[in-house]
């Protein structure tokens, strides 16, 4: 939906996050105002690197028909322009979880929900760990039958794509912990 997208650019994060090494801690998600779920909900042409982040507790219901787009570290991970470059590096994500559940589409990773690369652009996603006790639990009940819908979990992306000659990189990313999804198609008579 270009309406959802273009209205998530206006609060997009961009440009570079240092971590230094430094942990962010003990924080909850319980409901959100925007498809895109994170500590960055959506990082375009971002630098994110050198930080850990740990004891995040992730629970969502979203009544929605708007897709799901969620992560402990960043829902949405994109490029937007010729020749531009995301990147997330020497990130880890421990002792949390993510429960979401929706009528609409999901995508659910710790690292990021989605990382989308378009018109001869790059995204790189390396040296990150998931570990200690991480749980992703997903489930979404449709509506109705009428639109596709789908449910898509990772230990470090949900879902990836590229298109127009650009790419994704995954490099020396590492996931131990547990990952659970549900879809319970329903239909509505009419």
């Amino acid at each position: 939906d270009n309406d959802l997208l273009d209205e998530a650019y206006k609060t997009v994060f961009r440009g570079v996050f240092d971590g230094d090494g430094h942990t962010i801690s003990n924080f909850v998600i319980t409901s959100a105002d925007t498809s895109y779920v994170g500590f960055f909900g959506f990082a375009c042409n971002a630098t994110i690197k050198n930080l850990t982040i740990d004891n995040v507790d992730i629970d969502l219901t979203s009544t929605s028909r708007n897709d799901l787009y969620v992560s402990v570290l960043a829902g949405r991970i994109t490029t937007r322009g010729e020749n531009s470059k995301a990147t997330v590096e020497n990130c880890k994500v421990t002792n949390s979880s993510i429960n979401a559940n929706g009528i609409s589409s999901i995508y659910a990773g710790a690292i990021c929900g989605i990382a989308v690369a378009t018109n001869m652009t790059g995204s790189t996603i390396e040296t990150c760990l998931v570990s200690a006790d991480c749980d992703i639990t997903v489930s979404t009940s449709p509506a109705t039958n009428n639109k596709e819908y789908y449910l898509t979990s990772g230990g470090i992306i949900g879902y990836y794509g590229s298109q127009q000659h650009s790419e994704i990189i995954l490099r020396d990313a590492h996931f131990d912990g547990i990952i659970i999804a549900d879809a319970s198609a329903t239909s509505v008579a009419s």
